[in-house]
């Protein structure tokens, strides 16, 4: 049975609310992360693709920079608000940061799975031939792997969450015991 005792309730609390919340994102394209899309993970995205298409004459290689530059820096910008947080020495406040990075994997494995389609709405609704999974699996001649792909960027996103969960029980329940002795 677990012990309550020794672990920050508000924490807990946080904790809860932050994994409920995402929770169901890992399943379906939940409304949270619809919002967060337009809100904040498309700037990243975009970002992405700005900071890379200084590659684009690269050839091949460059294009495939440019193409994957969205996906990547969803990913990355998290994961240095994490690197960030966590040089602080915040280290419940870091592990919160996880679940984002588990949101935005699952954001990316829609958007990879949809390659071979190419039905997903595009920013500005642009046209098909600018989707960038599309592109990337055209690339490599993987289209027909577009689900299997998206499948394995999904189960990255449960881990992240799985993982978020775990390592933030745990700081909650390290912190408390610090500042109750």
């Amino acid at each position: 049975m677990l012990d309550y005792r020794n672990k920050d309730p508000f924490r807990l609390l946080v904790l809860a609310v932050v994994a409920l919340l995402c929770l169901p994102c890992l399943f379906t394209e939940h409304w949270i992360v619809s919002y967060l899309n337009k809100c904040l993970i498309i700037w990243f995205h975009e970002a992405g693709h700005g900071v890379m298409s200084v590659f684009w004459t690269w050839g091949w290689f460059g294009r495939f920079l440019v193409y994957a530059g969205g996906s990547a820096f969803q990913i990355l910008v998290p994961l240095m608000f994490l690197v960030a947080v966590f040089s602080t020495g915040r280290m419940f406040q870091a592990s919160l940061v996880i679940f984002m990075i588990a949101i935005n994997f699952v954001d990316v494995s829609y958007y990879a799975a949809d390659g071979a389609l190419r039905e997903r709405g595009l920013i500005f609704n642009m046209d098909k031939d600018s989707h960038d999974w599309g592109n990337i699996l055209s690339m490599f001649n993987l289209r027909g792997q577009a689900q299997l792909i998206g499948w394995c960027i999904w189960l990255m996103g449960v881990v992240s969450w799985f993982l978020g969960l775990g390592i933030s029980y745990v700081v909650a329940e390290q912190e408390y015991g610090r500042l109750t002795t």
